[in-house]
């Protein structure tokens, strides 16, 4: 089966529409569209760039491997084009005798319903994995911005479940349970219901390095004792070591492969720690392409590093065109671990967030626009 859905804009796709993104083997997207829909398919899918003097091609090819397979094919193109690219499908699936649904959605100019705000005419591109990227582009439609999703990294479960089983079968044994993401909380207790463990047996002293984990723990009726002022491991680690006591037992769920600070000074205090691993942060290499084209469009846009996983994703997927495709941008970090990482590989944030929130760093690039503009 071959499906178009044709959009001007990420805002114009429709619910159905939207939903056969989140099911699609393969899509090809028109580098005149936004990206923001290609993070709505499933890490299986391949994405594929398109442009108006390939798009036959392409679309043959298309038709001709999904001959005699359940392959579910979306075809992104601009709303002018639909007529010509849906008949030229129709076409090529006939010739081929494949099964063929188009479905048209309808556009509209998004830049006439947008609220006017101190990000008008301003692009940000969001590399951070879809699930929470959808409320830092609502907040950037809301300040009149134009949003681009492109998620750099994709979350995916640890290696093993071991480590982390073993610790969710001995919950009444810490003293301490220290969470540093929004992402850790989450995979922590999924596996806990996963598992069928019992919550009841968790009466730890909790700690969250941030608003947004704290808020995640109380989506499962946990309250948090202790948030540091400034949301980085070391206050963390400074906060809590002040109030833990020698031999005291402490369970740090996150990702693997994190930075050792809070776990040094932990064990330095004393403390037995159980780090384990509830999540991966891998590289999402599948977006290479339509990142590379939209870096490399005339008009400069914001880039937003939420993390130094994104900025490791998006280097990764640029290679050794990241230091000049960059530049020609303006990078916004959303906190100083971030601006370091990103600074080690020789590019210099032009804002970095003086909290390490969604918020604090929206802010920080409403700032340099209006300073931009005062000049």
């Amino acid at each position: 089966m071959i499906v178009i859905g044709v959009s001007s804009d990420a805002f114009a796709l429709s619910l159905y529409a939207s939903g056969l993104l989140r099911k699609a083997d393969l899509v090809f997207w028109d580098v005149r569209l936004s990206t923001t829909p290609l993070s709505w398919t499933p890490p299986s899918c391949d994405v594929s760039v398109v442009t108006a003097g390939d798009q036959i091609e392409k679309m043959s090819e298309a038709v001709q491997r999904s001959i005699g397979e359940k392959k579910l094919v979306i075809w992104l193109t601009p709303a002018k084009q639909q007529q010509v690219v849906a008949a030229q499908l129709r076409q090529e699936a006939q010739r081929h005798a494949t099964a063929f649904e188009w479905v048209p959605v309808s556009a509209w100019p998004v830049a006439s319903t947008q609220p006017p705000g101190p990000l008008a005419g301003k692009c940000i591109l969001i590399t951070r994995p879809a699930h929470q990227a959808e409320g830092l582009a609502h907040a950037v439609y809301q300040y009149g911005g134009r949003a681009e999703i492109l998620p750099a990294i994709r979350l995916e479960p640890p290696q093993q479940w071991i480590p982390v089983d073993r610790a969710l079968g001995q919950l009444q044994m810490y003293d301490w349970a220290i969470f540093t993401s929004a992402n850790g909380v989450t995979g922590f207790f999924q596996r806990l219901v996963e598992i069928g463990g019992d919550l009841r047996q968790l009466r730890a002293h909790l700690a969250a390095i941030g608003r947004a984990t704290a808020e995640q723990l109380r989506k499962y009726g946990l309250q948090v004792d202790l948030i540091p002022d400034t949301f980085v491991a070391e206050a963390l680690a400074e906060k809590v070591t002040a109030q833990i006591k020698g031999g005291e037992r402490v369970l740090l769920p996150r990702a693997a492969q994190t930075r050792p600070v809070l776990v040094e000074r932990l064990r330095a205090a004393g403390a037995t720690v159980d780090e384990v691993a509830v999540y991966r942060t891998l590289p999402e290499k599948r977006f290479a392409q339509p990142l590379q084209r939209l870096l490399q469009a005339e008009d400069p846009l914001w880039i937003t590093f939420t993390s130094s996983s994104t900025v490791d994703g998006v280097v990764a997927a640029l290679g050794e065109q990241a230091p000049a495709l960059l530049a020609r941008h303006a990078c916004a970090c959303i906190g100083t671990i971030t601006a370091q990482h990103l600074q080690a590989l020789g590019i210099a944030p032009t804002v970095v967030a003086q909290e390490a929130t969604a918020d604090a760093l929206l802010e920080a690039i409403c700032r340099a626009v209006r300073e931009e503009k005062s000049r």
